[in-house]
């Protein structure tokens, strides 16, 4: 059956089924300020965009970009993602191997 025909159709966000658009991304209050800084800066440097704060006024919310810098900052923006995963595996392996040597029995001797 095709997604035209079945019975229920999806509920979408932007685009997306809404499980998956809640999934990718996090509630503004939910996001840390550095994650919050990093989203202002790809827009400034790859988009030319002053702020990402909602400003209410069509002419102060909506601008154009290139698709060129539009794949620019979407780049950066998953290379970022990346470079996080990264640490954060790091991280964990840290603790994991941390917590194998944190159980060794102590040197008597010592």
């Amino acid at each position: 059956m095709n997604a035209t025909t079945s019975a229920q159709p999806q509920k979408v966000h932007n685009g997306l089924p809404r499980a998956t658009a809640s999934r990718m991304s996090p509630r503004v209050n939910e996001r840390p300020a550095e994650f919050e800084s990093l989203l202002e800066l790809i827009a400034k440097t790859h988009l030319g965009c002053e702020t990402l704060k909602v400003r209410n006024r069509d002419s102060l919310d909506f601008f154009d970009c290139g698709v060129a810098s539009l794949r620019n900052a979407l780049a950066y923006a998953f290379a970022a993602g990346q470079e996080f995963g990264r640490q954060q595996a790091a991280h964990r392996q840290g603790q994991t191997t941390g917590s194998k040597q944190s159980g060794a029995k102590p040197d008597p001797a010592a």
